[in-house]
């Protein structure tokens, strides 16, 4: 990991004493903010029929990109940082 990145991951760590608070709202970003964007998704897709084809478009390019990013850190051989973190 380069310096940067071990930077990033300093700054985002919640020190050696986190408020309760703190992790609790970290928790529920990290085990529900998924499942959060994906029924924001599915509720737009519902409501505004006419606008399904872009959702559709946004979901696809978000598959991409993440695949994308996968395939780039296996070809450098570098971890990604909140892999390594």
């Amino acid at each position: 990991m380069n310096a940067m990145n071990i930077e990033l991951l300093q700054w985002l760590t919640a020190g050696s004493a986190p408020s309760s608070a703190l992790l609790f709202v970290a928790r529920l970003a990290a085990l529900w903010g998924t499942w959060a964007c994906a029924a924001t998704i599915a509720w737009a897709a519902w409501h505004r029929r006419a606008d399904a084809l872009y959702l559709l478009a946004v979901i696809a390019g978000a598959a991409l990109a993440s695949v994308t990013s996968h395939a780039i850190a296996v070809h450098l051989s570098i971890a990604r940082p909140f892999v390594a973190g």
